[in-house]
């Protein structure tokens, strides 16, 4: 899912999820149904029950004119924070995400030089019960994308505007609600962002990706850095033993 909505991230700090997911494809539809449930309670317990669902769709064009397709993208998303049956003092919590928007992606030279994609997505948001205690229950954001793909190489350049934006499951640097200090809200947003990435495979079932990201906030005239190695194995391999 889109970072906004989903945090890249949490492939490391979150990795584990239980619940179900369906997902379906071919050469210009792709669907990815899931539901993920995060806390399970029983009556009396005093935690908060947590889960959250969502749906991930894509339509992809045929070639038009030889050079170029469409891509409409659909995501929306439902993370409730229950406790009705709990002795969790809290009120519940329901959020709502959605993201639509258009991407062309135009090949150049016969893809020799590679592929270069204009993407715009527009994303709302809502907290259906309007309890949260920062009082942000509702807004949206624009996001215009530049991606380019040479071989291994991926080069993206991404303006985001928002005003109230807030995805639980979200990367923090593009929401309103600080994620660190308590009923803190910036309500608007305007950040720049560059990804640099390099993704090779030395074996056949190594994967080795380097990546690079600068968010820069227009408003508050600051720049924060991300690096990324990930190294990923689809292989088992026997660890040997040492013997005295």
């Amino acid at each position: 899912m889109l970072d906004p909505h989903f945090n890249k991230e949490r492939l490391y700090n979150l990795y584990a999820e239980d619940g179900l997911q369906f997902v379906t494809g071919n050469d210009h539809l792709f669907s990815d149904t899931w539901l993920s449930w995060e806390n399970f309670i029983f009556k009396g317990d005093t935690t908060r029950e947590v889960f959250t669902s969502a749906e991930s769709f894509r339509y992809a064009s045929g070639k038009i004119g030889y050079i170029c397709n469409v891509e409409i993208p659909v995501q929306l998303q439902f993370k409730h924070y229950g406790g009705q049956i709990s002795n969790y003092h809290q009120p519940l919590e329901t959020f709502f995400n959605l993201a639509t928007g258009v991407r062309i992606n135009f090949d150049l030279a016969g893809k020799r030089m590679g592929i270069a994609g204009i993407e715009y997505l527009q994303f709302i948001n809502n907290e259906l019960t309007k309890t949260r205690a920062a009082g942000v229950t509702q807004g949206y954001a624009s996001w215009v994308r530049f991606h380019y793909n040479y071989k291994a190489i991926y080069f993206g350049s991404y303006y985001w505007k928002s005003h109230n934006f807030f995805a639980p499951n979200g990367n923090a640097i593009y929401s309103s609600v600080s994620t660190r200090e308590k009923d803190f809200v910036i309500p608007d947003r305007t950040i720049w962002t560059n990804s640099l990435y390099l993704t090779v495979h030395p074996l056949d079932y190594l994967e080795i990706y380097l990546g690079f990201d600068a968010y820069y906030d227009l408003n508050l005239k600051h720049m924060d850095i991300a690096l990324a190695l990930h190294l990923n194995l689809e292989k088992l391999l026997r660890l040997a033993t040492l013997k005295n």
